[in-house]
């Protein structure tokens, strides 16, 4: 089957890879992807092997032109360089030629070749044809059963069974990373989606094991549900309640339901309705201006790449920024647990230390802190001198090297991101950026333990504008090795925004 619809896309690529608009009798009204009647794709460029403007398909289109892409002009190039010309217009063919962010129907296999050559172009589902899916031969019911089965099997054995927390987590994380070598999917997006959940449920699995083991064995489904949804239940907050005031660490802003009141649900629709329009103006100008390819450090003096990457900031901090409000809420409002914001206003950080501790998604923060820092910490405190006094502070060396290990763990979680999510892309970017910035964290404490700088002096106004400046600094140096893989790719440009929005946004820029 696989080799038919390789043949029929050679001869697409023969005929001129664009359908023609000769006489044909055009189908009857098919469905999408999701089950729902197909909607229209594009209609300013006519689009659709039967030029209707939807990708329906029929016998006669070989190449089956049944994906609504918004094309990059990346997957253009790449489309180009393998014989798959979308650029030059083909008038016999009605065919006007592709830009960046023109809809089109594209032919799933040449779609699905951009795809694992890691050229991510934003899918409108509602508009493409059901029948992308037997192409590609994968159902939407491989993503249902994969959020069932493995949790069901992990939760039975951690709730109702006398096994060790590392007998559990050793068994768990060999199903969970098992599963994806025996059973892959041969569609790249649910292939990407499945891993992502995989890992996802990965570290969900390991930090339940950090618990002792009276306490994860006595959560209800309710706790363990909201565990893996949020992170934290009623036990976890109270366990980590007294260790914080023992330790007297910091704790994040959150939102008891108790306060989720009328206003707070105004407040959030309003800053909802303002970073979306923040997203939605980083979102033309990335598509408009193209992302100059660097893998480097950024210049701080060249204006247009400064202008590039803040304009990128502002999109991936949107992206994320919606993405967990709409998908996190709803679950801490299901459970009737504390919400916990993901930022908290980063842009304001006055150190790394500051940046990546208490105001950059502090929710992943929590796990790498429960599966690296602590962890590291406890291994290194039963090797020193066990005579010491109770309560006391760990030495500063201690905390250097657990700040190390939890870098290197977030490193390599950002690098299984960019795997799953951009396929042929450069590896090793973001652990070079993440042990940078532990490195530079580390230095930040030594030197303040040992200058003293923030307790007796370097405080107030002029100081903290000095270490704004400092700490914004680094970060924008650094920030290609992070971001370029997600701004060359435009995987993080997917949030949905009106074409007619993003073209008057961009007459003014």
């Amino acid at each position: 089957m696989q080799t038919r619809y390789v043949l029929s896309s050679l001869l697409a690529l023969v005929l001129g890879q664009v359908s023609g608009t000769q006489a044909q009798t055009i189908p009857p009204r098919q469905l999408n992807v999701l089950g729902t009647p197909l909607e229209v794709c594009s209609k300013s460029t006519m689009t659709g092997f039967y030029r209707t403007g939807s990708c329906q398909t029929g016998p006669q289109d070989q190449g089956m032109h049944t994906v609504c892409a918004n094309v990059t002009t990346a997957f253009l190039a790449f489309q180009k360089r393998v014989g798959n010309d979308l650029i030059t217009p083909r008038t016999e063919y009605s065919f006007p030629g592709l830009q960046n962010g023109d809809v089109w129907c594209i032919c799933a296999l040449r779609w699905k070749s951009g795809l694992d050559a890691g050229f991510v172009t934003k899918i409108n589902l509602a508009a493409t044809n059901e029948k992308t899916l037997r192409v590609l031969g994968m159902t939407l019911a491989d993503i249902q059963a994969v959020a069932v089965l493995l949790p069901s099997i992990h939760g039975a054995l951690l709730m109702h069974s006398n096994l060790s927390n590392s007998v559990i987590a050793t068994f768990g994380s060999a199903l969970i990373t098992s599963v994806p070598v025996l059973f892959p999917c041969s569609n790249y997006a649910a292939d990407s989606c499945i891993k992502g959940f995989y890992f996802f449920f990965l570290m969900r699995t390991l930090e339940m094991s950090t618990f002792p083991r009276t306490m994860n064995r006595k959560w209800s489904i309710t706790d363990y549900g909201e565990f893996v949804a949020t992170s934290s239940n009623n036990s976890v907050r109270q366990l980590e309640s007294m260790q914080q005031v023992a330790r007297r660490e910091w704790k994040p802003r959150t939102v008891q339901p108790s306060e989720r009141t009328f206003n707070y649900f105004l407040r959030v629709f309003i800053r909802l309705m303002i970073t979306t329009m923040a997203y939605a103006v980083g979102k033309a100008y990335c598509l408009k201006h193209a992302y100059v390819s660097l893998d480097g450090f950024l210049n701080p003096f060249h204006a247009a790449r400064l202008m590039d990457h803040a304009m990128f900031a502002v999109t991936f901090f949107c992206d994320i920024e919606l993405a967990y409000t709409l998908g996190t809420l709803p679950m801490v409002m299901l459970f009737k647990a504390p919400y916990t914001p993901i930022f908290d206003q980063p842009y304001f950080a006055t150190s790394l230390r500051d940046f990546w501790s208490r105001r950059w998604n502090y929710p992943i923060k929590l796990t790498i802190h429960r599966l690296a820092f602590i962890p590291t910490q406890q291994l290194l405190s039963y090797s020193g001198d066990t005579k010491k006094k109770v309560g006391a502070a760990p030495p500063l060396w201690h905390s250097m090297i657990a700040t190390l290990s939890a870098f290197a763990l977030s490193a390599l979680f950002h690098e299984y991101i960019v795997f799953i999510l951009i396929r042929g892309e450069t590896h090793g970017t973001s652990s070079i950026f993440f042990m940078i910035h532990g490195m530079l964290c580390i230095a930040h404490v030594w030197f303040q333990k040992a200058s003293g700088f923030g307790k007796t002096w370097g405080t107030g106004v002029f100081w903290n504008g000095v270490s704004w400046l400092l700490t914004m600094s680094v970060l924008f140096v650094t920030c290609p090795l992070f971001v370029g893989p997600y701004a060359r790719s435009g995987v993080m440009l997917q949030f949905p925004i009106p074409g007619s929005v993003l073209k008057f946004l961009q007459a003014f820029m």
